[in-house]
């Protein structure tokens, strides 16, 4: 008996037709998106501002190689390396962000800039929606500077009047001057959110309520 043997192939079960289609317009997309993330390059024209992204916690440093990867200036604060002993021995905690979720970007205000940051994997929002606030220089430089020299070592314990629902004013860093309330705290948290410190603040800005974790530092009871 002869036996037959069919090869079955992709094309017997898929229509390769339209998943080309659908492959091409995926290839589209990321083009679309790279040369919108383009336009806010460090090399494109015109007047340059300061901006906040918000992003995934955890996520920074993979929101950072993107950014660097098109040309974008950005600051990412960090803080001071540190010497600690564990278990009988010393070890080096590498720098952490120093505001985790958040960078930040200089780059000209056109709506194709601002869509090409916000379509970047992991990032959130830029502060402040479709307005975005515009963060000062000064205040940005000074708090990285603080921040490289340990200024906001967040290892400090929270006091017991940083409760929830206590008002507090932002005192310094580039977010200095804004008002919020101490929001809920879980725990530990997630990684880079509450642990060592981290004090969460609801800050009510452009009309939406928007969680920042701060330092003890940069905070003071109203």
């Amino acid at each position: 008996m002869i036996m037959q043997h069919r090869t079955i192939t992709m094309s017997d079960k898929v229509d390769m037709s339209r998943l080309w289609t659908k492959l091409d317009r995926a290839a589209q997309l990321r083009t679309i998106k790279a040369n919108m993330l383009s336009i806010a390059s460090a090399n494109r024209n015109g007047e340059k501002f300061w901006f906040a992204l918000r992003i995934m916690t955890g996520r920074e440093e993979n929101v950072e190689k993107v950014l660097l990867g098109a040309g974008v200036e950005l600051i990412f604060p960090k803080t001071k390396a540190k010497e600690m002993k564990r278990r009988g021995r010393m070890i080096t905690i590498p720098p952490r962000a120093a505001l985790p979720g958040y960078m930040f970007v200089r780059c000209v205000f056109e709506p194709a800039a601002i869509s090409g940051l916000k379509a970047i994997d992991d990032v959130i929002d830029l502060v402040g929606g479709g307005n975005p606030i515009r963060i000062g220089e000064k205040e940005l430089m000074h708090f990285k500077g603080k921040a490289e020299r340990g200024a906001y070592d967040t290892s400090t314990p929270v006091p017991d009047n940083f409760a929830e629902g206590v008002a507090v004013l932002v005192s310094d860093g580039p977010f200095k001057g804004w008002e919020g309330v101490v929001g809920k705290r879980n725990g530990k948290g997630r990684k880079g959110d509450e642990d060592e410190g981290n004090i969460p603040v609801d800050i009510n800005q452009a009309g939406a309520v928007a969680r920042i974790f701060l330092p003890l530092a940069m905070l003071v009871i109203l």
